[in-house]
Parts: structure tokens; sequence; C-alpha cells
């Protein structure tokens, strides 16, 4: 069946968990051949942080300009509905 809602929270919990699994398979990878340290991959980490927020950021900001181009003014009648409401933007 077509879900109109997007992946249910055990579908995406589901690909978290095969993300972090083939995540921690590198690291185990890396460190059994001695190409890393556990350290080092720790001190990756933060880099990789960094770079993974700011891509999200771009994708979200992304999404926002697509929605706003195909539904011109529903921004604005979301943030009167529930933005204000919820004192946050919407």
């Amino acid at each position: 069946m077509l879900d109109l809602f997007g992946p249910s929270s055990e579908d995406v919990n589901r690909s978290n968990m095969a993300h972090a699994t083939n995540h921690m398979a590198v690291c185990i990878a890396l460190i059994d051949k001695g190409i890393l340290t556990p350290d080092e991959i720790e001190a990756c980490r933060g880099q990789a942080t960094h770079i993974v927020e700011q891509r999200w950021a771009e994708k979200e900001r992304e999404a926002k300009i697509a929605f706003d181009k195909e539904h011109p003014g529903m921004r604005d009648m979301m943030n009167k509905l529930f933005g204000e409401a919820a004192g946050e933007e919407v």
C-alpha cells in the first residue's frame, strides 16, 4: 500500500540501524587493520558532524524553497494557523 505520509517510524528506525551497523563495520575494519585508532575515529566524528549538519541544513532550505514554489502562500497560511499557536515558524 502506498504510504501517503512517508515512511513509518519503524521503517526509519530500521534504516537508521542499518546505517549505524554499516558505519560500525567500517570502523571495526579500520581499527582491526591498524589503519585508524579509536581516538582518531572519534576525532573524525567532530569533523563529520559539522559537514553532515551543514548539508542537512542546506537540504532543509532547498525543500522549503521547493515547497514555497509549488504552494505559494501556503507557508504563510500554515504559520498563521499553526506557527503562531506554537510560537514558532513552520
